[in-house]
C-alpha cells in the first residue's frame, strides 16, 4: 500500500515539531515547507525538505512543483488573508487541507459548561482569537461554494520539551522537583507543590466531619457558578 504524502507548512513549532515526529513514525511520507531558519526543533530524518516562505505564493508554487498531497497541514495560518493563500494554492493539490486553530476561539466566558464543538464561536478579548475564527469561516465558506476539502482543529494548552504549559516553566518544575521554593514573578509558594497538596489530605483525612458535603454551600455554589459568565460580561 501507498504511503499518504502530507505536507506540513511549518513543522517546526510546539505542536508541529511533535507531529512530524509523529508521522514519521507511523510511516508517513512527509513534506516540511518552512523557511528553515528555526536550529530549536530540528526535523526527524525522513523529512523531505521545501525551503519557501509561505507568505510568498510564488515562491510557493515554485518549490512545490506538480506535487501532489494526500492532506495538508497549516501550522502556521493565523489570518484570512493567509488561509485565502493556502486556498488558492493547494485546491485540486489536496485530498484535505487541515487548519490549526485554537480553544480560544470559543465563547469567552462560556455561556455553560463543559466546552464541546457545539460551543459558539466568540471571543471579544484577544484578537487573535477573532482572527482564527474569521479563517475558520474562510473556510467553510470555500467549502460551501467549491466544496473545498477543509478539517479545523482547535488545540488547547499546548507544550513539548522546551516549553511546559504553566507560568515560570521550567524553572519552576525544577525547583518543585528539587523541594525548593517556587518564586516566579507575580507569586510565591512557600512550600514545595507535592508537599503542600499532602497536607491538604492529610487535613481532610484527620476529622471525618470534614468529609462531609455542605449541601447548603453546595446550592449557593452551583447558583454562583451559573450566573457568573453573565455577570462577567456586565463586568467588563
Amino acid at each position: 500500500m501507498a504511503k499518504l504524502r502530507v505536507l506540513f507548512i511549518g513543522g517546526s513549532g510546539v505542536i508541529s515539531s511533535a507531529c512530524s515526529r509523529v508521522a514519521v513514525d507511523s510511516g508517513i511520507e512527509l513534506f516540511v515547507l518552512n523557511r528553515g531558519h528555526s536550529a530549536v526543533r530540528p526535523l526527524p530524518p525522513g523529512v523531505t525538505m521545501l525551503r519557501a516562505d509561505i507568505r510568498e505564493p510564488g515562491s510557493v508554487r515554485d518549490e512545490l512543483g506538480d506535487r501532489q498531497f494526500d492532506a495538508v497541514v497549516d501550522w502556521v495560518a493565523f489570518t484570512p488573508e493567509h488561509v485565502r493563500a493556502d486556498i488558492e494554492l493547494f485546491r485540486g493539490r489536496t485530498g484535505q487541507y487541515v487548519f490549526i486553530s485554537s480553544a480560544s476561539a470559543y465563547q469567552t466566558p462560556p455561556a455553560r459548561m463543559p466546552v464541546t464543538e457545539s460551543t459558539p464561536l466568540r471571543n471579544p478579548y484577544w484578537q487573535y482569537s477573532r482572527d482564527k475564527i474569521a479563517c475558520e469561516d474562510t473556510l467553510v465558506a470555500a467549502y460551501r461554494a467549491e466544496g473545498f476539502p477543509a478539517t479545523i482543529v482547535r488545540p488547547s494548552h499546548t507544550y513539548d520539551r522546551t516549553l511546559v504549559p504553566f507560568h515560570g516553566g521550567w524553572t519552576v518544575l525544577g525547583r518543585m522537583l528539587a523541594g525548593k521554593p517556587v518564586i516566579v514573578p507575580g507569586w510565591r509558594a512557600a512550600i514545595p507543590f507535592e508537599q503542600g497538596a499532602r497536607q491538604i489530605a492529610e487535613w481532610y483525612q484527620a476529622d471525618p466531619a470534614r468529609q462531609v458535603t455542605d449541601q447548603a454551600l453546595d446550592a449557593v455554589m452551583d447558583k454562583l457558578a451559573a450566573a457568573w459568565p453573565l455577570n462577567t460580561v456586565a463586568a467588563r
